[in-house]
């Protein structure tokens, strides 16, 4: 399994244990911080875990939608993004916090086959 394949199960099993409380989602949105989003009991969204908390909440309060392109405004605004971006392409970012966000995907047990049919994909994806 390489790193990608990886992270997309590490991202499977530790959003699987309590998907309810560990999920990044409310108010209508999904937040990079667990503070934002009230959730005490999680690390953060997909792509928020792979930063620090202190960066995750900058990236909230500086109200960026999700991560999919390197763009110079949010490199100038936060700089940090520039490692993750040249360790993780955009594109992979997307998939990896689409599995995050998408509510079909998820119910209170886990992954739901729809979610499973869509980790599938991004394995084979990502090999």
């Amino acid at each position: 399994m390489n790193n990608h394949q990886q992270l997309i199960q590490q991202t499977v099993d530790y959003y699987s244990q309590n998907p309810t409380q560990k999920r990044c989602t409310g108010n209508g949105g999904c937040y990079y911080s667990p503070k934002t989003a009230g959730k005490p009991h999680s690390d953060g969204c997909a792509v928020g875990r792979l930063l620090t908390p202190e960066q995750r909440e900058i990236l909230d309060d500086l109200d960026f939608g999700p991560i999919i392109c390197p763009s110079k405004d949010y490199i100038e605004q936060a700089p940090f993004l520039k490692d993750l971006f040249e360790k993780y392409s955009p594109d992979f970012l997307g998939d990896l916090q689409q599995l995050h966000d998408h509510k079909e995907y998820w119910n209170e047990n886990g992954l739901t086959n729809y979610g499973k049919r869509y980790v599938e994909k991004l394995i084979v994806k990502y090999s």
